[in-house]
């Protein structure tokens, strides 16, 4: 059983995530409040706690960033964001704050688009749930940075690539895992990043860009590799690597997925 606690400023909005996801018998929802501040007292104070938070951003007392931020610091807890404000923007930063994924909320006069809504909602509070999240010390206000164990070294010559795929939880966990390289790392990174419908990858690239000491470019058709550069595949473009340059493919979807992580591998 998956148990959800709702946070929304909108009693309605409340309401009908509620109704929604109490259609799953697999779903349980244990707690409903209207800001962040009352989602950590509800954390704080009642012994059953959730498996995963849905929360709105823009909410009175405490809004979805600060909710965001203190949690994934104290108790770690995957975060789905369901909101209707400007959602790339909110999406990135979110992100960075350690929440997994974003729906948007259609608003009232939008509430016919609710069958199609209300699936998307279930199947990510249900994958959700299952990904392990980790502590975030921003929320500690802590300086620490990831430690390198050991130092790699490769010829400078190599012709060696790194390859990568991930889907729901996947930007933290790249963005860790990347700032353990120095710029002059001899070797490019090709990234495959499933996003949800309706998001850009050049949100992706500014977050990383602004975050690593690598160079981080959206990959595109017929460019020259360089070392020490992560190349993020655009949406709806398979993405292929030759020996000097890169190549975007616009071949069907491969089980689904477009970019495709079996195309690229």
């Amino acid at each position: 059983m998956v148990k959800v606690l709702i946070v929304d400023d909108s009693h309605i909005a409340r309401e009908m995530i509620a109704t929604i996801l109490v259609t799953d018998p697999d779903v349980q929802v244990i707690g409903k409040v209207s800001n962040g501040r009352e989602a950590i007292n509800f954390m704080n104070n009642q012994a059953i706690k959730p498996d995963i938070i849905t929360t709105d951003i823009n909410m009175p007392v405490m809004n979805g960033f600060e909710l965001i931020e203190h949690v994934m610091a104290y108790y770690p807890v995957p975060i789905l964001i369901v909101t209707i404000l400007n959602k790339e923007a909110n999406f990135m930063r979110a992100l960075n704050l350690g929440a997994l994924d974003i729906i948007e909320k259609p608003p009232p006069s939008g509430w016919d688009q609710l069958p199609k809504v209300g699936i998307e909602i279930i199947e990510k509070v249900k994958l959700l749930s299952k990904v392990k999240v980790i502590t975030h010390l921003r929320g500690k206000k802590s300086d620490s940075k990831p430690a390198v164990s050991g130092e790699v070294v490769i010829p400078k010559n190599s012709r060696r690539i790194v390859c990568i795929a991930s889907s729901t939880g996947g930007p933290n966990t790249l963005l860790r895992f990347l700032k353990m390289f120095p710029r002059d790392f001899p070797v490019p990174f090709f990234i495959i990043q499933h996003m949800s419908e309706g998001f850009f990858i050049t949100g992706l690239v500014e977050w990383f860009r602004s975050s690593l000491a690598l160079m981080v470019e959206e990959a595109s058709h017929h460019r020259l590799i360089q070392p020490g550069t992560v190349y993020i595949s655009p949406i709806a473009k398979h993405l292929i690597v030759l020996p000097e340059r890169m190549m975007l493919d616009d071949r069907p979807a491969v089980k689904n997925q477009k970019p495709s992580a079996d195309v690229l591998f």
